[in-house]
């Protein structure tokens, strides 16, 4: 999973990854609370690109989260204005 372009992110970010199945991804704040559900639902085993936009966060730190069931994988993003 990488996140496009480099951090900090202001208007939005974009998620590449490869994860087949049935995928999850939400975002985080530092708390573990879910801000944003991102999406839930079966993807193909190719590579897909999710753009998230953040204009509605406030700047700090989050995680991303994404998951097929089998895999979990979470990144720290910072949104900056």
């Amino acid at each position: 999973m990488s996140i496009d372009p480099g951090q900090p992110a202001s208007v939005s970010f974009r998620v590449s990854s490869t994860l087949p199945g049935k995928v999850e991804y939400k975002l985080l704040d530092l708390t573990g609370t879910t801000l944003l559900n991102i999406i839930s639902g079966h993807l193909n085993k190719s590579n897909h690109a999710i753009e998230i936009p953040v204009t509605s966060l406030s700047p700090g730190m989050y995680f991303l989260m994404a998951g097929n069931g089998s895999v979990r994988l979470s990144k720290k993003v910072l949104i900056s204005r």
